[in-house]
């Protein structure tokens, strides 16, 4: 492993980054000085240059992209620095300002990414550095960047060489700033992720699903994501815990999955799954049929040696002979011990749908470890949640069920039940508000339920429906049913479960997936507050490749591996849930960084902020919860940044740390954005469940610190707030949510 330590002019130790390279690629993360993962609420934007201590009076300086670059230049003895932003990051004007009145040469990677960050940060130079200007090296290879001139053979001539050749880029001209950028704004992004989600990868799936899927969500007038998501969830129940995946050696995954579909009322959810599993259906009928036989023997053997217990229990009670009495005792013994062996097999089953923790649990028990609850309702979370147990919620059968982990369960008056390796699939459809309660349940977040789900929330069709639409054409509906109860038929011969493992090109394939997703998952990127659900997504991408291998294949799949196109489709299935994961968690409020945004934006509307500094927003918005410190608001204005709603000015070059100041793009002021209806919640419904929040164990918890006015005197003109507000603003309210109370409702007694 490498730690780059990151200090400040002064040479006070602010962060290290640490850097690991193995078969699966780079893998980097932050500490604080204490050893502590993360940055404490730093920016990565508002950290020191590295090598920053160690500049000298020379007033010529290379930067460059990362810290090996820079101890490549420092090791020849060229004056150097490092960004540690990344290139699709800039350095603020806090790390800039250490370059002031030093003429400056920026070294940029020699790719599309890495010239345009050293671009951005020429920009932020402007009124700092004495000079600005950019390397050029003529022969650099793709990526390459200074370490690589070094290592290719470059001396300290040669970088000379280069500084020399590099010319200034001209100076602006002016020194007064204007009070605005007169570059033309891009339309703002909505900050409801929800707005423009990707729709379901279907050309990934093999031809038999494919064609159902899509002549299904025709037929059906809904979107293609949820007969695809329920797809997944029944090819889940017919193979999981009897073929398991092994994406690298010694890492074993079962094919089972937690799927869950958001959509509203009227969706017509119910249609989709039905169809989806009638030939999940129509094979377990079969196999109820096949055993019922075997299930009426051993019923008659079971009472035949009760009896015979019975009766000679009670002739050894009656007998007068010590002698005989002891050969009928000891004849019952056996007797009762040979009943103990006589187990009548219940009635195979493939799913249920509403069940208690404890039913599952015999069922899984009872049919070998293998089981699915398939529901076109929420009702299973109101049941995970203590609906039946006073309250207390119930998950342990549910975690070890995804994850394979045994189960004992011990009832009092009856044997112990055990599964060695569970494999529980769950698939469900339901409405937003429920995901939105479910997440609210302590016991549910903190323990990670929810991060072992895979979440789609597809658009609503309802209004736009046609009618009169044609259904499933026979052959592809046949076809399908066909195919589903072939596979589930074929692995009937196995004792064990399968082992599917991965054709090279694939592993290569899976390999560069998680090198990808991992810095996505550091603090402050956009999967940091999602660190639990992204943390399970590799083993999920490996377990949709088993499924989509077994639907390729069918009746053959366990003796190929799995192929690259398959993992392809895999990845591509992958990508499309992140979005949605981010969507839904946003939406049940997991992700503060976003909140944050909404929060300074609803701030911006209202006072009608064209210009403002981080200052003035910090003394409009401390009173509230999410805004304890400065670098809890940096974050919402960030994000803010990123979206297109405001952008920071160039400061005025003067004594001390000019503040930091922002404008705001006209266009939301004008009620420009797209929403999702369906997500949309109305000023009516605010705080509906923020108010009276729920603890773990169903009891009411305290109301939060409620806002405080943001009317201070000079922050904005007063007088009455424009009638008008961006369509987004309907989708900033934390945690408001409409409940119907119709007959497609699920209510939660415990909750």
């Amino acid at each position: 492993m490498t730690r780059y330590p990151i200090h400040d002019a002064s040479g006070a130790l602010v962060a290290v980054h640490c850097r690991t390279d193995g078969p699966d690629g780079k893998r980097m993360w932050w500490e604080e000085p204490n050893g502590t993962r993360g940055l404490g609420g730093l920016s990565t934007v508002d950290l020191p240059l590295y090598g920053v201590e160690k500049l000298t009076g020379s007033a010529t300086v290379l930067v460059v992209e990362g810290e090996k670059a820079a101890d490549a230049l420092l090791e020849i003895g060229v004056q150097a620095v490092g960004t540690v932003t990344g290139a699709s990051a800039t350095p603020s004007a806090i790390p800039l300002a250490e370059l002031g009145g030093r003429r400056v040469h920026l070294w940029p990677d020699n790719d599309k990414v890495g010239r345009s960050h050293m671009e951005r940060i020429a920009a932020g130079l402007v009124g700092i550095a004495a000079t600005v200007a950019i390397i050029n090296w003529p022969d650099a290879p793709e990526h390459g960047d200074a370490a690589d001139f070094l290592a290719a053979g470059g001396i300290r001539e040669g970088v000379d060489a280069l500084v020399d050749r590099a010319r200034p880029l001209p100076p602006v001209v002016g020194t007064e700033p204007e009070p605005a950028r007169s570059d033309p704004w891009e339309p703002p992004l909505s900050l409801d992720r929800s707005a423009d989600l990707p729709v379901f990868p279907v050309a990934g799936l093999t031809d038999w699903l494919r064609s159902f899927v899509l002549a299904e969500a025709e037929a059906t007038q809904t979107p293609v994501d949820m007969a695809a998501m329920f797809v997944l969830a029944a090819l889940a129940t017919v193979v999981a815990g009897r073929v398991q995946v092994e994406p690298e050696p010694g890492w074993i995954e079962g094919l089972n999955l937690f799927l869950v579909v958001a959509m509203e009322p009227g969706s017509r959810k119910s249609a989709v799954h039905r169809d989806v599993i009638n030939p999940i259906v129509a094979h377990e009928r079969v196999l109820v049929e096949q055993a019922q036989p075997d299930i009426a023997e051993q019923a008659t053997i079971r009472r035949i040696a009760e009896a015979s217990l019975a009766k000679t229990e009670k002739a050894a009670a009656s007998a007068k002979d010590r002698i005989e009495r002891l050969a009928l005792e000891d004849e019952a013994r056996t007797l009762a011990s040979a009943l103990d062996r006589l187990d009548v097999p219940a009635a195979p089953r493939l799913f249920t749908a509403d069940v208690t923790p404890e039913m599952l649990a015999s069922l899984l028990h009872e049919n070998r470890g293998r089981m699915a609850v398939l529901s076109a309702e929420g009702g299973i979370f109101g049941i995970m949640a203590g609906r039946y147990s006073s309250g207390m919620p119930n998950i342990d059968v549910y975690l070890a069920g995804h994850a394979g982990d045994p189960i004992r369960v011990d009832r009092r008056g009856r044997p112990p039940e055990f599964v060695d390796r569970p494999a529980l699939t769950i698939g469900l459809a339901v409405q937003p508000y429920v995901l939105a309660k479910a997440a609210r349940v302590g016991d549910f977040a903190g323990r990670g339920l929810l991060d072992r789900f895979l979440y789609a929330i597809p658009a609503g069709t309802v209004g736009y429906r046609q009618t009169g639409t044609p259904p499933v054409p026979d052959a592809i509906r046949q076809r399908y049913h066909t195919s589903l109860r072939a596979l589930a038929a074929s692995f009937d011969r196995f004792a064990e479960p399968v082992t599917l493992r991965l054709g090279i090109d694939a592993s290569a394939l899976f390999s560069t997936w998680r090198a990808e997703i991992e810095p996505r998952r550091r603090p402050d990127a956009d999967l940091g507050h999602l660190q639990g659900w992204s943390s399970k997504l590799d083993g999920a991408v490996a377990r949709i490749a088993g499924l989509l291998h077994l639907a390729e294949t069918i009746t053959s799949g366990w003796d190929a591996p799995i192929s690259a196109a398959t993992m392809t489709a895999a990845v591509e299935i992958g990508q499309y849930l992140v979005a949605h994961a981010l969507a839904v968690f946003d939406y049940v409020g997991a992700d503060p960084r976003l909140e944050a945004a909404r929060r300074i934006g609803r701030w911006i509307v209202a006072g009608r902020h064209a210009t403002f500094t981080k200052r003035e927003a910090f003394r409009a918005l401390r009173g509230q919860a999410l805004f304890p410190t400065v670098d809890r608001l940096a974050t919402g204005l960030a994000a803010l940044d990123e979206h297109g709603w405001i952008r920071q000015l160039v400061p005025e070059r003067g004594p001390g740390r000019p503040p930091s100041r922002y404008e705001t793009n006209p266009a939301i002021f004008l009620g420009t954005g797209t929403k999702r209806p369906e997500l949309v919640r109305s000023a009516e419904q605010d705080d509906v469940l923020s108010i009276l929040s729920v603890d773990s164990e169903g009891r009411e918890t305290a109301a939060p610190e409620p806002e405080v006015s943001t009317s201070e005197p000079g922050l904005w003109p007063p007088g009455p707030v424009a009638p008008h507000e961006p369509a987004e603003l309907g989708d900033w309210r934390a945690a408001p949510l409409w409940e119907p109370d119709g007959p497609g409702s699920d209510e939660w007694e415990a909750i």
